[in-house]
């Protein structure tokens, strides 16, 4: 079956059934968090919620601008 022809349960078991049976629940949380980020992603892409290179890097001159070239402290986004 291919990929985008499995459903989001058949993706997670395929992973997990790749890892060894030795692996730690960190490695299982680790894969499973990494699968779910990759598909959310491309319902993203697919629902069009992205931006162009062209769109980030002009919020990158703009940020860098505004802040002097400095980065700003964390936590502080000015992005929703």
């Amino acid at each position: 079956m291919k990929p985008e022809e499995m459903t989001d349960k058949q993706t997670v078991i395929d992973v997990l059934q790749r890892l060894p049976d030795d692996a730690s629940i960190e490695d299982i949380r680790y894969e499973v968090e990494t699968i779910l980020g990759i598909l959310e992603g491309l319902r993203d892409a697919d629902e069009g919620r992205t931006h162009s290179h062209e769109e980030v890097m002009e919020d990158v001159r703009k940020w860098l601008q505004k802040s002097g070239g400095q980065p700003a402290p964390a936590g502080n986004s000015t992005r929703p």
